[in-house]
């Protein structure tokens, strides 16, 4: 069952900590030091284990307890106290909503006056403005707030608990127990009464009333309207809210932050049927004023000091947004804003209303009234003029409740009986017409709910145009613009919700239908409504506020451990026995006289409530465990990026600490699900710690078991169809299962990781990695005798079939491949295991060492060797990030170097992912292009799931070649100049665009930067074609021609003497002087790969455009080219050029591992 109180929190300052100035104050400093603000604590909270789905934040009850921090004052001789409510909205979307009470308390912690004293001693200020504190004549007081905080938005019940919880603690009267007492009973006995029932709670001095709201009634707002149009008048309140109609900019200010928290709630009240779904931020902390530049649609509150003059931000904002003036009451709105349609109706219908219940709204007389017969017949009339509207019963209700506020507040031991429920929403569904939902016409369904869900897009959900057709010309700026905005879409979206699901209707949905099927019916335009068992008589009654069904809390009682002659007069809220404050279900419950009989021995007996509370509890769990994986794979088709991988991973590793959470006997660190993992390790005779230095090593024995080693005599490389190849890609390829307990000693193994939380998270995102989440945990949880020690009987995890669901939902998420672990942790070791498929051009032999290094998105692992007669290396480094290029290169030694490269396999032992680095080519002087080194781009290998681990999706014959193969031979070149300018121009615009894409929110990754560069259809390929075309195939260099040796014809030439023109000089002495480095820093790489390097710098430092240029411009050109070709023709050449030029307007960096810093 919900209770009425989540927590009780007390916040002030205590000697055993420095004092610490707040920030938000800028002339702090120029003040006597007790004059001056601090920065609160959190002095007590109870309970002490936060609830599951309303987490305790320290830091922002702190700030919203005391927004302008603790003050000290000295003799004060009737201290006053002071209430404000604040709101917290948490990252899920909950709400918390606080009440807080602030008086002064006398010091009596010496350490805290003498620390006081000594930050006096060294003030250097004005000593005339105020006398110094002095603790032999002064007596020092300091603010202390007490805070009561609820999932629910109730206050007027709060406020009136504080205030005799102050006078029990802090006001000189007495209680009859003790305040442990009366604070366990409200935190954990009071529970959230049903709708439309009213509950009696017993205070330390007298009962407090308080009803809830039926379903048929208005939903709850705790706060009076009557203060509320008093504050601003109607005509401010009716801009205010055609502001928030039309989704702009809201800002209100004021001295008071009750008074922030009042206009806030009872505006976005106002909107009903609609919901404010923007940024809803009633008391915004001065240190936050930054949030003011957000640009989207806000409703924020600023609290206004009168000693400060000035506020150099906002003074620059305000500008931009409609600015609420509530200490004055004025609404500030620069731009013009639209008329709500019959807003002069709707200004006398209000009016009139407020008049009858006598509210002293400042602009009533102002108000004009509507001449003729309109005025005389009543708002009954006009409502029936209208496009929606409800019975005057809907307003009576609004005034009503504020009437009975203000009575039941004076009798004697009642606060707050009915007012706290009261919400107006309905006076803009009677009086403006803006809900055009009402013409059934104007909705449109889809035939389905699955269809109208997959084509959402593609429906026409509400009939704009016809609906604007039928007003009139001076309604449209504002129909026009309200039809749009996100509140009206929602409102729309809902409405067509309950069509299908007429059961799981929103309250507000449910409740606006009823007032419209209620006007239809009495107004004879419809048929009562048809749904069994309800009607919208039987939903609204007579339009007065029910009674309701009276429920009485439990009373509070002595709690065992404790005293009776602890109850006494304080002077100081005194410390709290957080021994006898636990839940109930860490101890034993309170005595009582209507305790139940005993139970019989050896039965454990539980509340009917406890269980059914717990029962809703693990139905929560596993409908949030559904949609957290459904919304992990919504999107299967798309890769996810960085940040909405993290996001939902962080979601699950919240989800999964909740899971092992609930229903613990005893709670022994921050994170259940790690010392549940460390309790299951101990169960297999591991350590408590697993800080076992061979963490990475001890997963690798499977992989090393498998295949037989080469003998250490051998130097040669065999032949592809070795098995001991074979059976080193089967390792890689379809490893064996993962162990538990080896991913664990990796985690623990991990030095950046300080927290359990933290260790948790990082074997989640591992075992997500590796596709082994599901099994993990299964295995954990078949360990029924460590089940049995650590959970109770309840618990989600001890429940068969939820636990069960729970588990097949997990097992769905190996659909998706995530990288969550290689790119969340970067300083963990890593290991990798490098296998190279090649042969030799003699017999299968090579004799030569193999040298490479891998690169990833982070960093590159430097140069390892591969010893001669071995297939693989294993690297163990810093994590490199996801793989995207390796470096492979021999040294030329033995009688046989040549090695013919099919391709690289590189998998990570760590995460097991596998990647996959084709090449093709010949690793020889003789052969090819003459490289002895290449640059070879990586890929991901796709995984699935066999039996319950994962595997690749390749097996070994794919990865190996067939018999025999060489290198294969390019087909014959018949692409037109057109089909090369074409694909030259969607290249480039490719790479412009992804890169001013990224560089706006995140750097690119290399990955796919290498791609667009140096893929089999990237940048260097296209130039590459485009320079080939038309290429001589003279006599003169016998072998395969390369672009690159054009280039090296050209240096040649240059370095004989030929010359060119004087204006093309610059650019061609910028090309040798290239030309000559590569050719320096590269002598191992190819041809191909020298005019890839060649190609990247050139786009790197914008040269491309005028090397080509003065290549044209070269005498030597036209001997080497047919004519027609790129570097002959002008006006291909200029189209070509044109094309490039595009490149000069974004920045690429080139991958380190391909230029090496050139």
């Amino acid at each position: 069952m919900a209770k009425l109180v989540d927590y009780f929190v007390v916040c002030g300052i205590q000697g055993d900590r420095p004092l610490q100035e707040t920030r938000n104050v800028p002339y702090s400093s120029h003040l006597p030091p007790f004059m001056r603000t601090y920065t609160p604590r959190v002095l007590a909270r109870f309970p002490l284990i936060d609830h599951f789905g309303s987490a305790f934040d320290d830091g922002a009850v702190c700030a919203l307890c005391a927004p302008e921090g603790v003050r000290f004052a000295k003799n004060l001789t009737d201290p006053k106290t002071l209430f404000h409510s604040f709101l917290i909205t948490r990252e899920n979307a909950s709400r918390a909503h606080g009440a807080v009470l602030t008086y002064y308390e006398r010091v009596e912690d010496s350490s805290l006056v003498t620390m006081l004293e000594g930050m006096q001693k060294h003030y250097s200020g004005d000593q005339d403005a105020e006398q110094p504190f002095q603790s032999a004549r002064d007596k020092l007081f300091v603010t202390k707030s007490l805070c009561l905080l609820s999932s629910h938005p109730i206050m007027k019940p709060l406020q009136a608990y504080l205030e005799q919880l102050y006078a029990v603690t802090a006001g000189g009267k007495v209680a009859q127990l003790p305040v442990e007492s009366y604070l366990f009973n409200l935190l954990y006995r009071v529970p959230m009464p049903r709708p439309g029932h009213k509950i009696v709670i017993s205070g330390p001095l007298s009962s407090i009333s308080w009803r809830r709201p039926s379903l048929a009634e208005l939903p709850i707002c705790d706060y009076s309207f009557t203060e509320f149009f008093e504050l601003l008048g109607l005509k401010n309140i009716v801009k205010l809210l055609t502001c928030l109609l039309l989704e702009h900019q809201v800002l209100l200010k004021s001295a008071d932050y009750q008074r922030l928290m009042l206009c806030a709630f009872c505006a976005v009240s106002l909107l009903f049927p609609f919901n404010w779904h923007h940024v809803f931020v009633p008391i915004l902390p001065a240190a936050q004023v930054g949030f003011l530049d957000a640009p989207v649609p806000f409703l924020m509150g600023l609290h206004v000091d009168p000693l400060v003059t000035s506020r150099t931000n906002l003074l620059q904002l305000e500008t931009s947004f409609c600015s609420v003036d509530i200490d004055h009451g004025t609404v500030d709105y620069t731009d013009d804003l639209v008329v709500l349609p019959d807003q002069d109706r709707l200004l006398t219908c209000v009016t009139a209303e407020l008049k009858r219940h006598h509210v002293q709204a400042p602009d009533l007389c102002e108000v004009p009234l509507i001449s003729g017969n309109r005025s005389t017949q009543g708002t009954d009339t006009l409502r029936k003029q209208l496009c929606v509207g409800v019975e005057n019963s809907a307003v009576d209700d609004i005034i009503r409740r504020s009437e009975l506020e203000e009575a039941v507040a004076q009798s004697p031991g009642v606060e707050e009986t009915e007012g706290w429920a009261r919400s107006p929403g309905v006076e803009e569904t009677e009086g403006w017409g803006y809900a055009p939902s009402s013409k059934d016409a104007s909705l449109s369904s889809a035939q389905s709910l699955e269809d109208w869900q997959k084509n959402r897009d593609q429906f026409q959900n509400f009939d704009k145009s016809a609906f604007l057709s039928d007003q009139p010309t001076s309604h449209w700026p504002f129909y026009s613009a309200f039809l749009e905005s996100t509140l009206f879409s929602g409102f729309i979206d809902e409405k067509l919700l309950s069509q299908w699901k007429a059961g799981e209707a929103s309250v507000s949905i449910s409740l606006f239908d009823s007032y419209i099927e209620r006007y239809k019916d009495k107004s004879g335009l419809s048929k009562p409504p048809t749904t069994p068992g309800v009607s919208s008589e039987g939903m609204l009654g007579n339009g007065l506020m029910m009674e309701g069904v009276k429920e009485v809390a439990p009373l509070p009682v002595l709690l065992e451990g404790m005293a009776t002659d602890k109850v006494q007069c304080y002077e100081v809220f005194p410390p709290l026995d957080s021994s006898v404050m636990r839940p109930p279900l860490d101890r034993a419950e309170p005595s009582s006289h209507n305790r139940s009989p005993p139970p019989s021995p050896g039965h454990k007996s539980k509340p009917i409530g406890f269980f059914q509370s717990q029962v809703k509890f693990v139905n929560q769990l596993w409908r949030e465990s559904r949609l957290r994986v459904k919304h992990m794979l919504g999107s299967t088709g798309e890769s996810l990026n960085y940040i909405e991988e993290n996001t939902h991973i962080a979601y699950l590793c919240e989800l999964l600490e909740r899971v092992w959470g609930h229903g613990l006997k005893k709670r022994e660190g921050k994170s259940p699900l790690w010392t549940h993992l460390m309790a299951y390790a101990e169960t297999k005779g591991e350590g408590p710690k697993l800080t076992a230095p061979t963490a990475l090593t001890t997963s690798l024995v499977a992989l090393d078991s498998i295949g037989e080693k080469s003998s250490p005599g051998s130097y040669l490389r065999k032949r592809f169809n070795l098995p001991q190849l074979k059976s080193q890609i089967q390792a890689v390829l379809q490893p064996p299962p993962t162990v538990l307990l080896n991913d664990l000693r990796i985690v623990a193994g991990m030095s950046e990781l300080k927290t359990e939380v933290g260790r948790a998270r990082a074997f989640v995102r591992l075992a997500l990695e590796k596709k082994c989440l599901s099994r993990y945990l299964s295995e954990l949880l078949s360990n029924k005798e460590l089940m049995s020690q650590r959970y109770r009987e309840y618990a989600f995890l001890c429940t068969d079939e939820e636990r069960e669901q729970f588990l097949y939902h997990l097992l769905t998420l190996t659909a998706r491949d995530f990288t969550c672990f290689t790119t969340g942790f970067l300083n963990t070791k890593m290991l990798y295991r490098v296998i190279v498929i090649g042969e030799g051009k003699h017999f299968g032999l090579s004799t030569s060492t193999l040298l490479v290094t891998l690169a990833g998105e982070y960093l590159d692992s430097g140069r390892h060797e591969i010893p001669r007669g071995e297939f693989s290396i294993d690297i163990t480094t810093q994590n490199l990030g996801p793989l995207t290029c390796l470096r492979l290169g021999h040294d030329g030694t033995g009688l046989a170097p040549s090695l013919f490269v099919h391709a690289v396999l590189a998998h990570v032992v760590t995460t097991g992912q596998t990647y996959r680095f084709d090449c093709g080519c010949w690793l020889a002087r003789n052969e090819g292009d003459g490289a002895t080194e290449r640059f070879l781009l990586g890929q991901t290998i796709p995984h699935t799931m066999k039996k319950d681990h994962s595997v690749s999706t390749l097996d070994v014959e794919s990865v190996l070649p067939s018999r025999g193969r060489r290198l294969p031979k390019k087909a014959a070149n018949e692409k037109t100049s057109e089909d090369l300018l074409a694909t030259l121009g969607t290249v480039v615009n490719n790479l412009c665009e992804n890169v001013k894409l990224r560089n706006k929110d995140a750097p690119m990754h290399r990955q796919d930067l290498l791609y667009l560069l140096c893929g089999a259809n990237g940048f260097c390929s296209s130039m590459e074609e485009l320079l080939l075309w038309q290429l001589k195939a003279s006599r003169k260099f016998q072998k395969q021609l390369f672009v690159w040796d054009m280039f090296e014809y050209v240096l040649l030439q240059q370095q004989s003497g030929e010359t060119v023109a004087a204006q093309n000089m610059t650019e061609v002495r910028s090309l040798v002087d290239t030309i000559v480095q590569i050719n320096s820093s590269f002598p191992a790489v190819g041809k191909s790969e020298k005019l890839v390097i060649l190609l990247c710098i050139g786009l790197r430092q914008h040269a491309l455009v005028g090397w080509l240029k003065s290549l044209a411009a070269f005498p030597g050109i036209l001997s080497m080219y047919e004519m027609g070709a790129f570097l002959i023709e002008p006006g291909l050449l200029k189209q070509a050029t044109d094309i490039l030029s595009q490149t000069h307007t974004v920045t690429v960096k080139t991958e380190l591992l391909l230029t090496q810093g050139l």
